[in-house]
C-alpha cells in the first residue's frame, strides 16, 4: 500500500536543528500554552513526557544505529477480518527494514544486551534464525538480519514472507513496474514515499464487504472518486543549501472524475511572484491549480441537494460585496501563493505572520 524510503536522516535532523524554522519551533512554549488552555494537569504532563522522550529518541543511539544511514517502512494490505481492531491491524501490517551504521554480528550483540529484560525466543525458517522479544502482553517483535539488513514486524508471517520473497525473486516491490517508473524520477533523493492508489482502492473494497447496504453505498461513493489515480510519489533531497522536493501522480485521465480531470489540465505557467517574496521567510508555497470556480462545483455536488448552506452563502456573499457569488468565482485566476514570513511565540498562542497572494483575472 505505502513504502517510505529514507537515507542519512541523521545529517538531515542534524541540518535541521540549525535551521531557523527549527528555532522558531524550539521557541514555543507548549506547556505553558497547555497551562493557559486550562487542560488537565494529567494532558500536560503527557505534553511534558512526549517532548522529553522525543528529544532522548532523536539524540540515542537507537536513533543513529538504525534510523541514521537508511531504512524502509511498508504498509502491506491489512486482512479484512481484522477491522474490529484498527491499531492492531495497522501494527500487525508495518514492515521494517534498516541498513545500521555497524555491522548485524555486532548489532546483534548490542541488541541481546539492550532487551536482556525482555522475554526473548528464536525460531527458525529455512536458512534464518528469527529472534522476537516480548514488548507487552500480546505484542511481540519478530527481528531477522540479512546481508547487512535488519527486518522486522510484530507480525511473524511478515517476516517470513518477506524473507521468502527475497530469495524467490518474485513479486516484490523491485519487480513492480509502477515504482520502478516513479522511482527513477527520483535518483537524488534522500526520502522516497511511494502510494499505490490501486491498492488502496481495493483494499477499501474489501472493506465495505461484510458492511450493510447503506454504510457500503455511502463509502463506495467516496472510494469511486478513486478511480483513475494509479501511483503517487514524493520524494526530497538535498542541493547545495537548498532542501528540493517533487511530487508525482499518475493518473488515467479518462478515468477521473471529470471535475478533477478539468483541475488536471490546467497547463504549465512560469512562477512570476517570486520576485516579490522576501528573501528571509520561513516557507513558502505556489500553485497554478487554485481553481476555484471547479471547488465550488465539487462542493454543490457533495452537498447532494442540499440548496439551504449553498443559498446561505451565496446571500452571504452578495450583501458583503455587492456582487453575485458566480460573477466573484469568475475573478480568480489559477495562481496562488502562501507564504510564512515568521511565527510570533511570546503571546498566549502561536500565531503566523503571513500571507495570502491570489491572480485576479477580471
Amino acid at each position: 500500500l505505502v513504502s517510505m524510503e529514507q537515507r542519512d536522516l541523521g545529517e538531515l535532523y542534524d541540518d535541521f536543528k540549525v535551521s531557523r524554522f527549527a528555532g522558531v519551533l524550539a521557541g514555543i512554549d507548549y506547556v505553558k500554552i497547555a497551562t493557559s488552555l486550562e487542560l488537565d494537569p494529567a494532558e500536560i504532563d503527557t505534553i511534558k513526557d512526549i517532548r522529553l522522550q522525543l528529544a532522548e529518541f532523536v539524540g540515542s543511539p537507537v536513533f543513529n544505529e538504525f534510523l541514521g544511514r537508511e531504512f524502509t517502512l511498508a504498509l502491506v494490505p491489512f486482512p479484512a477480518a481484522a477491522l474490529h481492531a484498527p491499531e492492531q491491524m495497522t501494527a500487525n501490517s508495518l514492515l521494517f527494514i534498516s541498513k545500521p551504521r555497524h555491522n548485524t554480528d555486532i548489532l546483534e550483540l548490542l541488541s541481546s544486551l539492550f532487551t536482556k529484560q525482555l522475554e526473548q525466543t528464536s525460531i527458525q525458517h529455512g536458512q534464518y534464525q528469527l529472534k522476537q522479544f516480548l514488548v507487552e502482553e500480546g505484542m511481540t517483535v519478530t527481528v531477522a538480519t540479512i546481508e547487512g539488513y535488519v527486518i522486522a514486524a510484530f507480525n511473524e508471517q511478515l517476516i517470513k514472507d518477506s524473507l521468502d520473497r527475497f530469495d524467490s525473486k518474485q513479486n516484490s516491490l523491485a519487480h513492480n513496474q509502477e515504482y520502478k517508473r516513479l522511482r527513477a524520477e527520483f535518483v537524488e533523493a534522500k526520502l522516497f514515499t511511494y502510494i499505490s492508489i490501486p491498492a488502496l482502492y481495493r483494499q477499501a473494497n474489501r472493506w465495505t464487504e461484510d458492511l450493510d447496504q447503506g454504510q457500503k453505498e455511502d463509502i463506495q461513493k467516496t472510494i469511486d472518486q478513486w478511480k483513475g489515480w494509479e501511483g503517487l510519489a514524493f520524494g526530497a533531497w538535498k542541493e547545495k543549501n537548498t532542501v528540493r522536493d517533487k511530487a508525482v501522480v499518475l493518473f488515467s485521465k479518462e478515468k477521473l472524475d471529470p471535475l478533477v480531470a478539468r483541475m488536471c489540465a490546467v497547463s504549465p505557467v512560469d512562477n512570476k511572484t517570486l520576485s516579490m517574496i522576501p528573501a528571509d521567510i520561513l516557507g513558502y508555497y505556489w500553485t497554478n491549480t487554485f481553481e476555484v470556480q471547479t471547488f465550488w462545483e465539487i462542493f454543490i455536488r457533495e452537498m447532494q441537494g442540499n440548496t439551504e448552506p449553498i443559498e446561505a452563502l451565496e446571500q452571504n456573499v452578495k450583501l458583503s460585496t455587492g456582487i453575485e457569488l458566480s460573477q466573484l468565482l469568475t475573478m480568480f485566476g489559477s495562481e496562488a501563493v502562501i507564504l510564512l514570513k515568521d511565527i510570533a511565540t511570546a503571546g498566549f498562542i502561536p500565531l503566523p505572520n503571513g500571507a495570502l497572494f491570489v491572480k485576479i483575472v477580471k
